[in-house]
């Protein structure tokens, strides 16, 4: 309850000391790995993450949660491993599809990443995140088109987005568009004039 309260530092006694009493309680270790996950504390999130999944292998929302937490680390390999049995247990994880497009993209398998964006934008076609994620990865394969649909279809869900206008405006520039790009660039600045 803590945890949905936005109070997670508080959660994380409660949570451990479930966990000492119910040493085979799954529920008990994957919240306490989500919280610590959530408050940046990745290492210690594998470790609880890892018994969870001891406990409950089946569970794909576990697995994806280690994914996140192995992807923070920089343990690209494993946290690819941790998508990938998240995706056996659930193929219909849009955000599991998402990760897994993540960690591909940070070893440089950037159209597997981009396939993988695609399959997640399957299941919650209008999330912003898939969508500006997916434009990234056409943008860096030089698919300028289809990398500012992507990015437009994003602006329509978060318009206030400066990354969003900053990166069609260089999927713009990209395409020769050189006003429209300027003209997002100016958008991106005055969202965010840090």
């Amino acid at each position: 309850l803590l945890g949905e309260m936005g109070r997670l530092e508080e959660s994380v006694p409660f949570f451990l000391e479930s966990t000492r009493l119910n040493r085979y309680d799954f529920w008990s270790f994957s919240n306490l790995s989500l919280a610590l996950k959530k408050l940046g504390r990745a290492g210690e999130a594998v470790v609880y993450g890892k018994v969870a999944a001891r406990l409950n292998p089946k569970d794909s929302l576990n697995q994806t949660n280690l994914c996140l937490a192995l992807a923070h680390l920089d343990r690209l390999p494993e946290a690819e491993l941790r998508c990938r049995t998240a995706l056996q247990l659930n193929p219909t994880s849009a955000a599991a599809h998402a990760n897994l497009g993540a960690v591909l993209g940070a070893q440089g398998a950037i159209m597997e990443a981009t396939l993988q964006y695609r399959e997640a934008l399957n299941f919650s076609p209008e999330s912003a995140d898939f969508l500006g994620a997916l434009g990234v990865l056409l943008g860096r394969q030089g698919h300028f088109h289809e990398a500012a649909a992507a990015f437009e279809s994003a602006i329509r869900q978060k318009p206030h987005s400066s990354e969003l206008h900053n990166n069609l405006g260089f999927a713009r520039e990209g395409q020769g568009r050189i006003a429209d790009a300027i003209e997002h660039y100016q958008e991106a600045l005055r969202l965010n004039p840090v």
